[in-house]
């Protein structure tokens, strides 16, 4: 027993150190109450008072409160979280947000990640997770316990903002530990939605065959044979009709079938106009 509490003790230690280097690093990014997008997909908040009713449209995304509490109504649903636990929505829904607890001494401050089908579909590929399918019957917004591994990914993201270079290159390491970290919890199953509300997954840069393929055009020489030859030097002057055609290999009645042929297809009005030229009709004999 001791042990394990001790255990413990570390652990709420390791998550309060974390929860102090994010309050302290998110509100280096404001100068007064709002909301900033620090990078792609990474939203900060902080509100110095109670907030609401706000309405806004949740897309896929995990959410973290470092300060403070909030709670969001789904139809008749209530769903409310602080520091201890987060909130992780795998489909789009319409929500109403109440920020309950925040004050100028201890403002609100929160995270926000939003969460790429496309990542999350490859993590739990590559874990063996997405195996396992999507649980049908779980609901589209859910709140959890937020562990100290969690909580130290999510700090590692925010130190990286402050230094561009680091954020591009490690990013999307350390967003798909997040997507791991939660694989790995009691939100496996709504992740997964996300990623099954992909689509099939199958690797990148293949293309899945459509049966709807158009035939392959015929080569021209397969009815028509090879074109005339050139004119040499006088490659820049109009040919005659006639001469292309006594061009054109193959016997007389070779010849006649073949620009009959593309006599059908020629609309009427440049069909009658050929016809009454000596060369076509000398062609057509």
């Amino acid at each position: 027993m001791q042990a394990k509490s001790r255990t413990e003790e570390r652990e709420l230690e390791r998550a309060q150190a974390s929860r102090n280097d994010l309050a302290e690093r998110i509100a280096r990014h404001f100068s007064e109450d709002g909301s900033v997008e620090a990078a792609r997909g990474l939203s900060l908040f902080r509100y110095s008072s109670p907030t609401g009713p706000v309405y806004a449209v949740n897309e896929p995304s995990f959410c973290i409160i470092v300060q403070g509490s909030k709670e969001l109504l789904l139809g008749n649903e209530c769903f409310r979280y602080d520091a201890s636990h987060y909130l992780l929505v795998s489909a789009g829904m319409p929500v109403v947000g109440y920020i309950r607890e925040a004050s100028r001494e201890r403002p609100y401050l929160a995270v926000r990640l939003a969460l790429d089908p496309s990542i999350v579909t490859a993590v739990l590929m590559e874990t063996g997770f997405l195996a396992s399918g999507a649980d049908r019957a779980a609901r589209a917004m859910a709140v959890s316990q937020l562990d100290a591994n969690l909580l130290e990914s999510v700090a590692r993201i925010i130190r990286l903002v402050e230094t561009p270079r680091d954020y591009t290159a490690l990013a999307p390491l350390a967003i798909r530990e997040i997507v791991y970290r939660l694989a790995l919890g009691e939100q496996g199953g709504r992740l997964r939605q996300i990623a099954w509300s992909a689509g099939p997954a199958r690797p990148q840069g293949l293309r899945q065959a459509s049966p709807y393929r158009r035939p392959r055009p015929a080569a021209r020489d397969e009815h028509f044979g090879p074109p005339p030859p050139l004119q040499g030097c006088h490659r820049d002057e109009p040919a005659a009709v006639s001469e292309a055609a006594e061009a054109a290999r193959g016997p007389s009645a070779t010849r006649r079938r073949r620009v009959r042929r593309c006599d059908r297809w020629l609309p009427g009005r440049l069909r009658r106009s050929l016809a009454v030229q000596p060369g076509v009709q000398a062609v057509l004999r």
